[in-house]
């Protein structure tokens, strides 16, 4: 029996695959910096303000919360940029 979440997973899924399917390269320096640039934006905006952040704060302490946090985005943001995400 199929529930109302697993339909709705499933045509989000298939909407998802439709837009992989349709998509087009992008082309052009200017476009690939501007999309790596916007990238690197939100993995910083990300690292401040990720929903999980405060559990992980309670448990763990502030100071090393944010050494996790710095290292990880850190750490994908220098790895788009080095392979021009």
């Amino acid at each position: 029996m199929k529930t109302g979440v697993f339909v709705t997973l499933k045509d989000y899924l298939a909407a998802e695959f439709d837009l992989v399917d349709r998509a087009q390269p992008v082309t052009g320096s200017s476009n690939l910096d501007s999309i790596l640039q916007a990238q690197l934006y939100y993995l910083r905006y990300r690292a401040e303000k990720k929903p999980g952040r405060g559990m992980l704060k309670r448990f763990c302490g502030e100071e090393s919360t944010k050494r996790v946090y710095s290292q990880f985005f850190v750490r994908l943001g220098t790895e788009a940029a080095t392979i021009g995400m």
